[in-house]
């Protein structure tokens, strides 16, 4: 199972449906993400887009043929974290990204601390192995955060 930390506000709760069930979701926001979809499908439509570089793909017509439409805003099913580009996103928090996306932990105000809670209750990336704080760090890219 993949990892990641996205940032997410102080009082971030990631929804859940009407069962209680964490709802899988995708990490930013919907503008954003559909804005990215129609600068590519824009760039394919012009045969400039990388992927067309890889003789597979120059048979590939029309962009929706090659990368599904823009996921759903957000509902019970799934969707993007927000629904526009948000500026509190002043925290961390550790996800799985096998799914579209679900915590593994709580929300934290330094991705230190994300380290330090994810050596402690979380396995290493498909694996039933847990490791250092240090090995977190590294993989998650907490030391580029510290001075």
């Amino acid at each position: 199972m993949g990892r990641e930390v996205r940032r997410v506000p102080k009082d971030w709760q990631h929804p859940r449906d009407r069962y209680g069930d964490l709802i899988p979701l995708f990490d930013g926001d919907h503008e954003t993400a559909c804005q990215e979809w129609l600068d590519n499908c824009i760039l394919w439509a012009h045969g400039n887009h990388p992927a067309q570089e890889d003789d597979f793909n120059r048979t590939i017509q029309f962009y929706w043929q090659y990368s599904n439409c823009p996921e759903v805003a957000w509902d019970d099913r799934g969707g993007h974290m927000y629904e526009k580009p948000r500026t509190d996103l002043t925290h961390y928090q550790l996800y799985e990204n096998t799914t579209e996306g679900t915590p593994k932990g709580p929300v934290f105000e330094t991705l230190d601390e994300v380290c330090e809670h994810a050596a402690e209750h979380a396995t290493f990336f498909g694996t039933n192995m847990y490791v250092s704080v240090e090995q977190w760090r590294l993989t998650l890219g907490a030391e580029e955060e510290r001075p």
